[in-house]
């Protein structure tokens, strides 16, 4: 979500501390795509997108083309503490342009693939997992991101 919060303040229509306002500018105006994570996808990712429409929207591309559902665990979304005390989660699940790599890997292999980006420096955060069916968030109670949009490219 930092760089929809960059947008955001860019727009006029934000106003952040300026540590942290200038940080998300950074994000939105100079994204560092994950390709250190190449070599686990290639040898581990059953599906990868990048979260460039909104983490909702792309992960929805990846549940629709699967034919399957997701639970997020919204605590584990990696979020400033900003969005956490504004309860403003509408940056991360529907904010573009951060170009992180969202993928799922196959349950036996969560703690291989953990294991092997720690060893290599690289950071992941598990947010979730994939259902049979459904888009629900875990808060308090579920919240279902069926509906939930992000970038539309083709929208008018």
């Amino acid at each position: 979500g930092h760089a929809a919060l960059g947008l955001a303040v860019t727009q006029g229509g934000l106003d952040l501390p300026k540590s942290l306002g200038q940080a998300c500018l950074i994000k939105l105006n100079r994204p560092r795509p994950g390709l250190d994570l190449v070599p686990l996808l290639r040898e581990y990712a059953t599906s990868a997108i990048d979260v460039s429409d909104g983490l909702v929207a792309d992960l929805g591309h990846i549940l629709q083309m699967s034919g399957v559902g997701a639970r997020i665990d919204k605590k584990q979304l990696p979020v400033c503490e900003w969005i956490r005390q504004q309860d403003r989660y509408d940056f991360a699940l529907a904010g573009g342009d951060d170009y992180q790599l969202l993928f799922t890997v196959a349950s036996e292999n969560v703690d291989r693939v953990i294991q092997q980006a720690r060893q290599a420096g690289i950071r992941l955060t598990i947010i979730g997992e994939i259902t049979d069916s459904s888009f629900v968030m875990i808060d308090r109670q579920q919240r279902d991101l069926s509906n939930y949009r992000g970038f539309d490219h083709f929208a008018g």
